[in-house]
């Protein structure tokens, strides 16, 4: 059965938050596609998408985890929004429009995650 997946990724808090929320998603997102592959074939994730929450809480939809918007050019505490970033309510009702079948929460996000688990849920 093909299944849509959402991997909530990144961090508000901080930018070293964010970089092993990134890391753990990109092993998920790698595992996923090799289990579809082969391995595993009743699991048929055909779509990965991928909602990420840079430091300072703009939120984003990146086609990989190895956009170059993602990376923090800034200092702790003042990196630039990435481009197309939306606000916390905009990026919950973007995915909410989505309608993914699972979602994967890999957020450090701790003070940010309740309002995400109650849109996926």
């Amino acid at each position: 059965m093909p299944l849509r997946l959402l991997h909530l990724v990144g961090s508000a808090e901080s930018a070293f938050l964010a970089g092993v929320s990134r890391a753990y998603a990109a092993d998920c997102i790698r595992a996923n596609a090799d289990a579809s592959r082969g391995a595993e074939p009743e699991l048929d994730v055909t779509e990965q998408l991928i909602a990420y929450v840079s430091p300072g809480g703009a939120w984003s939809f990146p086609p990989s985890l190895a956009d170059p918007s993602l990376d923090d050019p800034a200092p702790e505490g003042g990196p630039p929004p990435p481009p197309s970033a939306m606000s916390e309510r905009e990026a919950l009702n973007h995915i909410k429009r989505l309608r993914v079948d699972a979602a994967r929460m890999q957020s450090a996000a701790y003070a940010r995650e309740t309002p995400a688990k109650n849109a996926l849920s």
